[in-house]
């Protein structure tokens, strides 16, 4: 069986025998209720890691994709490009750079199972509703 073992920035999500979701910390100064089995912690038996898959194509069409277990806390930065239309027919490509972070692991894995594609979705909504 492999140790896992996380840095301060990271968190994994593991499911249990009876599919309860419990989360695994790096950051050691966090109290261990909160922290979890983490930093450093072998998988008990009939548990798994939760995986997401996330867009990493520029579109974010999610025609090429990441699986994702390791969830990572650190500002990254993200591109994303989509196409739209003035009120006056005019082709606009529009290019966008996101600089985010992972703020709360567990709202996120409740909420999307594609985080970087739903959070360009909703800008590109946003964006579209601005210029038409």
């Amino acid at each position: 069986q492999t140790k896992i073992v996380l840095d301060k920035y990271q968190t994994v999500v593991c499911k249990d025998e009876s599919g309860r979701f419990y989360y695994a910390k790096g950051d050691t100064e966090l109290p261990e209720s909160e922290r979890g089995p983490g930093p450093d912690f072998f998988l008990p038996p009939y548990h798994s890691i939760v995986k997401q898959s996330w867009s990493t194509d520029l579109r974010k069409e999610h025609s090429t994709f990441e699986d994702v277990w390791l969830f990572d806390s650190r500002p990254a930065y993200m591109n994303y490009e989509f196409e739209c239309r003035t009120l006056d027919n005019v082709t606009l490509i529009i290019d966008v750079t996101f600089f985010w972070a992972i703020i709360d692991v567990k709202a996120m894995v409740e909420n999307t199972t594609d985080a970087p594609g739903d959070t360009c979705t909703h800008a590109r909504s946003t964006i579209i509703q601005k210029i038409s």
